[in-house]
């Protein structure tokens, strides 16, 4: 019988992003961590985010609590030479979130990831960038520029 308590593993690299879109959704932020695999890179808005950073910037998306759909998310191709990495490739919405000052917004952002693939924990992220089409302006995090 699974554990219910088990953090959710991607049986496929298509799987990956889908399921970090739904614990997103849900505000599960330790779900959505635990698809990126340790020492994993997200390149976010002109930032490049690692281990507590990175769990950052997943709550506060997480913390939005605004409606994200997922619109589509296959695999781009098979990493280079490897079988145990895909690149995949996601388009994300979100809905007319309102972030603290009260400014709604309405957000498009397109997702590349490298995964890869472990005995012990399914697929997983290794490596991320987020775009929009506000291209490194948007922050969900911080409104001052990258240091």
């Amino acid at each position: 019988m699974p554990d219910p308590d088990a953090p959710p593993r991607a049986d496929r690299p298509e799987a990956v992003l889908p399921l970090v879109h739904e614990a997103l959704t849900a505000g599960d932020v330790d779900a959505a961590a635990a698809l990126y695999a340790p020492g994993a890179l997200l390149h976010a808005w002109g930032r490049r985010l690692q281990g507590a950073a990175l769990h950052g910037m997943l709550a506060s998306l997480a913390d939005l609590r605004a409606p994200i759909r997922l619109e589509r998310a296959e695999v781009a191709s098979p990493a280079a030479g490897d079988l145990g990495r895909a690149v995949v490739a996601a388009h994300w919405h979100v809905d007319a979130a309102v972030l603290g000052a009260g400014c709604p917004i309405d957000v498009a952002v397109d997702v590349v990831a490298v995964v890869a693939v472990s005995a012990e924990r399914g697929w997983q992220v290794v490596e991320e960038t987020w775009t929009t089409a506000a291209g490194d302006a948007l922050s969900v995090t911080d409104p001052s520029p990258p240091p």
